[in-house]
């Protein structure tokens, strides 16, 4: 008995010292209401990380949605049907450029439908929400280089 007391009390503590030296961070997606159909129009955003490319979340206007993923460099990327043809056969048929980032700390994304004035565009627009204590540092943590000249 005094083994397994033993054994359950060293696993506890294995468990716990990784859990300090943590390699993950959280990244969220925000999206803000839209009007009409694009508010319903849900973007999924996919994640890639070396080689390996994933569903990280899928967010609709009006939405946030966190997930924790492995420190480093990754691109983001924005996909969904166009919201106004009669089929969805397209489920990536409009996309956003990839967005880059180095990701060390918690991340917030902000996403938006790609528009001309009220027109939408068939696309996505990500990019990182600065840190509203920290102004022109990204919320990757990292400050901005500033504008070359």
């Amino acid at each position: 008995m005094r083994t397994i007391l033993a054994l359950a009390i060293a696993l506890l503590a294995t468990g716990t010292a990784g859990a300090e030296g943590s390699s993950t961070a959280q990244v969220c997606f925000v999206r803000h209401e839209d009007n009409g159909r694009m508010n319903l129009l849900p973007a999924r955003i996919y994640g890639s990380h070396g080689s390996h490319e994933e569903l990280l979340a899928t967010v609709a206007g009006g939405s946030k949605k966190c997930v924790a993923i492995e420190l480093g460099s990754w691109s983001f990327q924005a996909r969904s049907s166009h919201p106004y043809t009669a089929r969805a056969d397209n489920p990536n048929a409009c996309k956003s450029e990839p967005l880059s980032a180095e990701v060390a700390a918690t991340t917030t994304i902000v996403v938006a439908p790609k528009s001309r004035r009220s027109t939408y565009l068939c696309g996505w627009q990500l990019r990182l929400k600065e840190d509203a204590a920290q102004p022109g540092v990204a919320a990757v943590g990292r400050p901005r280089t500033a504008a070359r000249r």
